[in-house]
C-alpha cells in the first residue's frame, strides 16, 4: 500500500486515539505467540503480560509517530517492569513500526527510551530518503 504523508497522518492520529484499546488487544496474543515460540524451541521460559498503562505521546513529526506505556512482564515467576516505545514510520511510502523496550530502573526511564525513540526513527527516515 502506497502511503501519502496525508495519510499518514491520519493512521497516526488514529492510533494516538485509540492506541490503549489497541494495545490492550494485542498484548495476549502477543503473550501467547511468544511462549508458543519458546516452547517450540524447546526453552523453559514462560512469559505474562500484565496490563499496559500508556504514557502518551513520546513525540509526532513528519513521518514518525511514538508513544509509550508501561507493563508488568513476569518471566518464570520474576516480575520486571518495563518500558515501551512504540514507534510508527513512514518510510518510502510505507508504514514501518518499531518497538524499544527496557527495563524501568527510575524516573529518568520513560525520556531515556523517548529519546532513543526519536534518534532511530530520526536515523531510519535519514537513511531511506524518499
Amino acid at each position: 500500500m502506497t502511503l501519502s504523508a496525508d495519510d499518514f497522518k491520519g493512521v497516526a492520529d488514529s492510533i494516538g486515539k485509540q492506541a490503549g484499546e489497541l494495545v490492550d488487544s494485542s498484548f495476549k496474543q502477543s503473550e501467547d505467540d511468544f511462549n508458543r515460540k519458546m516452547k517450540a524451541m524447546n526453552l523453559n521460559l514462560q512469559v505474562t503480560y500484565g496490563k499496559p498503562v500508556m504514557l502518551g505521546t513520546f513525540f509526532f513529526k513528519t513521518d514518525a509517530y511514538s508513544f509509550g506505556m508501561t507493563a508488568p512482564v513476569t518471566a518464570n515467576g520474576q516480575t520486571t517492569s518495563m518500558i515501551v516505545g512504540t514507534v510508527l514510520l513512514r518510510v518510502k511510502s510505507h508504514i514501518v513500526f518499531a518497538y524499544f523496550y527496557t527495563a524501568y530502573k527510575d524516573d529518568q526511564t520513560p525520556g531515556q527510551v523517548r529519546a532513543v525513540s526519536e534518534q532511530w526513527a530520526d536515523a531510519i527516515l535519514a537513511a531511506n530518503k524518499q
